[in-house]
């Protein structure tokens, strides 16, 4: 239970509680719409491991170990998802999703499906520190989502 609301209450009680719930629930997940065998899809960002470019058309690693292909390019793909900063460039035509990394290896990005895709070895280093710089900015902002969690009318700190 968040809260509870005792009779008689007032409309601004009730919207009140309902504001404080609003701030400590996460954000809906974000997703895209593609065309893939002629049917629309929709994917949640947090479902897709890697994108990578082949002619005119986009693979699409997602969970479970599914591909899908559609019809778009690389800057249609980043517009769809509003420039979302968990997709890093790692080479030219590949794209990974940061939460997805597991480590880097030989010049590889090794992503947590099992999949190793190369990276552009001369930016090597400023790959991964974008990776590290993302994880740091994700912690930094669920540190801030919780710290201004509200503290429940009924209950005192310590308590």
């Amino acid at each position: 239970a968040f809260e509870y609301i005792t009779k008689p209450f007032s409309p601004q009680r009730i919207f009140k509680v309902l504001t404080d719930i609003l701030e400590l629930l996460p954000p809906l997940p974000k997703y895209i719409e593609i065309i893939n065998g002629r049917k629309i899809l929709q994917i949640f960002l947090d479902e897709i491991f890697s994108v990578m470019t082949d002619a005119h058309y986009l693979d699409i690693a997602i969970s479970g170990g599914e591909k899908l292909c559609c019809r778009m390019t690389m800057p249609e793909f980043v517009r769809l998802t509003d420039g979302d900063s968990r997709f890093l460039p790692i080479n030219k035509g590949i794209m990974v999703n940061a939460d997805c990394i597991l480590e880097f290896e030989n010049n590889c990005c090794v992503l947590e499906n099992g999949t190793k895709l190369s990276i552009r070895v001369r930016d090597r280093l400023k790959i991964e520190q974008e990776a590290r710089d993302y994880n740091f900015r994700k912690i930094r902002e669920r540190q801030a989502h919780f710290a201004k969690r509200p503290v429940p009318e009924g209950i005192r700190k310590g308590n």
